[in-house]
């Protein structure tokens, strides 16, 4: 089963592109819809789960503390990808953002004691190529260098310890029967820093509300919330190792994103994004199936 979760994970987090591409074409304000994504994705967590919220059952649980800095994460890294896609670029957004399945891939082979041997190191480094290559020809926007720098390290950290919090939180403290729960609390924790952070701009009257805004952020918290449920159960299934996960599930959004933007938007598909796709099929090969590859 760990396979479908994997496969439902990563056609959900290809459509979160989609929508967002959908947002710029309809001038949707995106840190608006991006409040109502979190209240919708904790609605359809908790609804899956037949569970509503509980200040008791919060605090009772063992990820208590993982799901406030979760949220806090979910909020400012889906903002921070947001404003760096359009003020820095596309390209440079995506290496930082894509890359950061190494932080768990290393962890899992150094502490889990995963498999590590050279087909696993090579398609790593593969997969690194196929981001660099993906996001080549796209155009860069004007910011300053210094701004731009710091963006890039915010995508590229604070996504690397949202992948290990992922990692380690699904490993030692999340039952898979808890893992809507987790989720749901994790999204509610997110739509409550965010609607916090946009009352803040309300009041200073930097912040807009359209109703466009709402519809899109609550069509876009659906694949949000179901990127995230199958991701962690994918996590939690025995015939998958976090280090074959977290790869092949960033690969797997540049093959199917590509795909899209072909059939959706006509968009051709050029010599750096055939090569992208051709190392990332590579990388999920060489990943996944290491233990067959005797170097």
């Amino acid at each position: 089963m760990g396979w479908i979760y994997l496969l439902i994970a990563v056609f959900c987090s290809s459509l979160l592109t989609i929508i967002f591409k959908y947002f710029q074409k309809y001038k949707i304000h995106t840190s608006s819809a991006i409040v109502f994504n979190y209240f919708a994705a904790s609605s359809l967590a908790f609804g899956f789960a037949h569970h509503s919220p509980s200040l008791s059952t919060y605090l009772s649980s063992n990820w208590a503390i993982p799901a406030v800095i979760l949220g806090i994460l979910f909020i400012t890294l889906f903002n921070v990808l947001a404003f760096a896609s359009q003020n820095i670029g596309v390209a440079e957004a995506n290496i930082a953002n894509k890359t950061t399945f190494i932080f768990p891939a290393l962890v899992g082979m150094i502490y889990f004691g995963e498999l590590v041997n050279g087909a696993k190191i090579i398609g790593v480094l593969m997969a690194v190529a196929a981001i660099y290559y993906s996001a080549k020809d796209k155009q860069q926007g004007e910011i300053h260098a210094g701004k731009a720098a710091g963006l890039i390290a915010t995508l590229f950290v604070g996504g690397g310890m949202l992948d290990l919090l992922l990692s380690f939180t699904t490993e030692y403290w999340v039952e898979e029967h808890q893992v809507g729960l987790f989720t749901g609390y994790g999204f509610l924790m997110a739509a409550i820093f965010g609607t916090f952070n946009w009352l803040l701009q309300f009041f200073k009257g930097t912040a807009v509300l359209q109703r466009k805004d709402i519809v899109g952020g609550l069509l876009l918290g659906i694949p949000n919330y179901f990127s995230i449920y199958f991701f962690l159960l994918a996590l939690k299934s025995t015939d998958l190792e976090s280090s074959v996960v977290f790869p092949v599930i960033n690969m797997g959004v540049i093959i199917f994103a590509s795909l899209f933007s072909w059939l959706l938007f006509g968009e051709r598909i050029k010599r750096n994004k055939f090569l992208a796709i051709s190392l990332a099929i590579l990388a999920i090969v060489l990943i996944s199936w290491s233990d067959h590859f005797a170097f």
